[in-house]
């Protein structure tokens, strides 16, 4: 194949590749992708959040949802609402965490206990395991901050 036919088809492709469902070739080419993410772009310029359901979290709650959901979740629910898939399987179930006033009454020492020891170490539930040997005291940490989070993003739902 020669040169020429190489940069013919090439270029014919790139053209090819180009086109909006106009079948323009440039900015004037539109597309339903190229819209929405025009209209993402427009939000994030207009300082509008891309979902109003899924606020932005800080990176210390990033971290501790990173630890919850690898750890918690399976029993607690992805929401801390006590419904994980462990749960149903649980006597007694798992705490629901989206409970009014539950978490504001407890420390968050008192938290980092029980995440520590586990259920059998605070006299609760056997079946709360012990993440002493687990979780570094900054994960613990990042855990109790973003059950604090749940506790209220839940209260606000119910």
């Amino acid at each position: 194949m020669s040169l020429r036919w190489f940069v013919l088809l090439f270029w014919g492709g790139l053209q090819f590749a180009c086109q909006g469902t106009s079948g323009e070739i440039g900015p004037e080419a539109t597309s339903p992708e190229t819209s929405a993410v025009a209209q993402t772009a427009q939000q994030v310029e207009e300082g509008e959040p891309e979902s109003p359901s899924q606020p932005v979290l800080s990176y210390t709650l990033r971290k501790g949802k990173q630890v919850y959901d690898r750890y918690c979740a399976v029993c607690h629910g992805a929401e801390g609402q006590g419904d994980g898939f462990n749960a149903y399987n649980l006597n007694p179930r798992p705490r629901d965490f989206t409970e009014p006033g539950f978490l504001s009454a407890l420390s968050d020492e008192w938290l980092l206990e029980v995440i520590r020891q586990g259920g059998r170490g605070v006299k609760r539930s056997v079946l709360m395991p012990s993440y002493e040997n687990t979780l570094s005291e900054a994960q613990m940490r990042d855990v109790v901050d973003y059950l604090r989070y749940l506790s209220q993003s839940g209260a606000s739902r119910k």
